[in-house]
């Protein structure tokens, strides 16, 4: 009985895939075969010098769920319509190519990149907040939301193009303690890296903090993996 009410329901309300919006076949769960064939990036990225070169210097290794231009859809829906099944689908798929990395396990604090407090008030949560606490819970790793801290309210950052996009973000970060993340390793966690600016930013923050090491994580990003 519940299989033929579940038949008679999408077939007036067909699931469509999160990424591309197609009608999906009756084995496909949340994102067609064909969006889940382009969307991974590979769980170990190479050549992280020519891939994220701004952030060579400062990084430890870097993961990323996926390519931006198929996972915008489902990123956009989270991030400025507030859809928290998208993040939660999301962060669940990032969570399991975050355990097949080798170094998860000696993270200390996973540690979100910050809104300022008057664009925080107006869009009603820190999205990379959200992604963070759902990874801290999947894995047991202890959330660390308080210490880095955004005091420059900058513009949207996808308002802005190439370099003005490091002049947004210049300044824009600080410490609270720098005492609390001496010695420790962090994953960085944010929801889309482009120019890698913001990351960048946090990050020779970050670098007071002596013996520190960095690890970044984020659910997209539009920089090309041969």
């Amino acid at each position: 009985m519940l299989y033929i009410l579940k038949s008679i329901f999408y077939t007036f309300f067909p699931k469509k895939c999160i990424c591309c919006g197609n009608i999906l076949q009756t084995d496909e769960k949340f994102m067609c075969q064909k969006c889940n064939d382009l969307y991974p990036y590979p769980d170990k990225i190479e050549y992280k010098e020519e891939f994220f070169a701004p952030l060579a210097p400062y990084m430890a290794d870097i993961c990323i769920l996926g390519h931006y231009h198929i996972l915008k859809q489902p990123v956009l829906k989270f991030k400025f319509n507030s859809n928290v099944f998208c993040g939660r689908l999301l962060t669940d798929m990032f969570c399991g190519k975050l355990k097949r990395q080798q170094w998860i396990n000696d993270i200390d604090y996973i540690v979100p990149v910050p809104l300022h407090k008057k664009k925080l008030r107006k869009r009603g949560f820190n999205q990379s907040q959200v992604i963070a606490r759902m990874i801290g819970k999947s894995l047991n790793i202890p959330v660390q939301a308080d210490n880095l801290r955004r005091i420059k309210n900058t513009y949207d950052q996808h308002l802005s193009r190439g370099s003005q996009r490091y002049d947004n973000v210049k300044g824009a970060f600080a410490l609270k303690d720098i005492a609390l993340f001496k010695n420790k390793s962090i994953l960085l966690v944010d929801d889309v890296i482009t120019t890698c600016s913001t990351s960048v930013e946090c990050c020779k923050v970050l670098k007071q903090c002596e013996g520190i090491k960095i690890y970044i994580g984020a659910i997209a990003s539009d920089r090309k993996i041969l």
